[in-house]
């Protein structure tokens, strides 16, 4: 396969792969919503007032995705999927960071 029609693939799927998540965080306070309706009656019976569990699962729903998502950060995964790709499918990075190294050797053997 073409150079150029393998790029044009990935950033379709990662143009889709972005607004797919978007899309899904969106649709799914409706679908909670939904969810909530269906089940006031249950809600008011154990005295749980619809309009608190209107409220509450979609910025529950929020808070939670951004919750989830900054532990992923912060516990390093993020960072080790980055890694991952970088070392494993950008090969340039690893020549990079090898070609830096023999830079910096070679000036501070000339700082000497």
């Amino acid at each position: 396969m073409k150079q150029h029609t393998i790029e044009f693939i990935a950033r379709l799927k990662l143009r889709f792969f972005i607004g797919a998540a978007i899309a899904t965080a969106i649709s799914t306070i409706p679908n909670l919503l939904t969810f909530a309706k269906v089940w006031a009656p249950t809600f008011e019976y154990y005295g749980i007032s619809p309009v608190i569990i209107y409220i509450f699962l979609p910025v529950g729903f929020l808070f939670s995705c951004y919750t989830i998502g900054h532990f992923w950060d912060i516990l390093g995964f993020w960072n080790r999927e980055n890694e991952y790709i970088n070392r494993v499918n950008n090969p340039q990075v690893p020549e990079l960071m090898k070609d830096i190294k023999e830079i910096k050797k070679m000036l501070e053997e000339k700082q000497l």
